[in-house]
């Protein structure tokens, strides 16, 4: 379709004298001078320069044109028709593609705003959850992870008898001693030595993990999702 327009105008342009003249139409009106910049078979736009200096670009149809001015831009009434319905077919066709654009955005952007919305539950979830503590890392879990022992610097009755944890996004020598923000995840973590509860220090990199899972749970009974609640008992399996 771009193409038959583009043939049309350089079709036309091209057997034209496009030196100045004057373009009456049908009505009476006249413009003087005019420089034409573009013929499709049923209009014709030309650029003039009005008394105050201003140039102004103007579209007319080849209809309203005198018939002389229509047999120098090669009008053909046959040819006229077929364009605009070609156009109107084009324009249509862009209507519904812009439509369907729209639609697929709309529908983008209140997926992620329902992921945003999720996102925030959880890392409320995991914030109300958090434990301000000291970890005694006893030993080290490659690359990144530890098995460390939980002390607060005011005990309560709220998180039990503390035991063994696995922590991940924690690391360093055996014995050292790290204060640090922990996050349940409700999992446990099953090791030759014994099974522990895991922990977290990436509040923003286990938010996401949860949403994930929770969107497409994994395949596995050594990991547990954790609930909307994030209910999670703290001693299960602790040594």
């Amino acid at each position: 379709m771009k193409k038959a327009i583009l043939f049309y105008a350089v079709f036309v342009l091209s057997v034209l004298n496009l030196a100045a003249l004057d373009i009456t139409t049908v009505d009476g009106t006249v413009y003087k001078n005019v420089k034409v910049t573009n013929v499709m078979p049923s209009t014709v736009e030309f650029m003039y320069t009005q008394k105050d200096g201003t140039y102004v670009l103007r579209g007319v149809k080849m209809t309203q044109l005198t018939k002389n001015l229509q047999k120098k831009f090669n009008y053909s009434p046959a040819k006229a028709e077929k364009f605009v319905k070609q156009v109107a077919e084009f324009q249509a066709t862009r209507k519904k593609l812009f439509q369907k654009y729209h639609q697929e955005n709309f529908k983008i952007f209140k997926q992620q705003k329902k992921f945003d919305l999720d996102l925030d539950h959880i890392k409320a979830l995991l914030y109300a959850h958090r434990i301000k503590c000291w970890v005694h890392i006893i030993r080290q879990i490659p690359p990144s992870d530890c098995i460390g022992k939980i002390s607060m610097p005011q005990s309560s009755t709220k998180y039990g008898n503390l035991g063994s944890f696995y922590i991940r996004n924690l690391t360093g020598p055996q014995n050292l001693r790290v204060g640090t923000v922990i996050y349940p995840t409700g999992e446990v973590k099953s090791l030759e030595d014994g099974v522990f509860p895991v922990y977290d220090t990436d509040f923003n990199g286990l938010a996401l993990q949860i949403l994930r899972e929770q969107k497409n749970p994994p395949d596995t009974k050594v990991s547990k999702t954790p609930a909307k609640g994030l209910v999670f008992p703290v001693n299960a399996g602790g040594k």
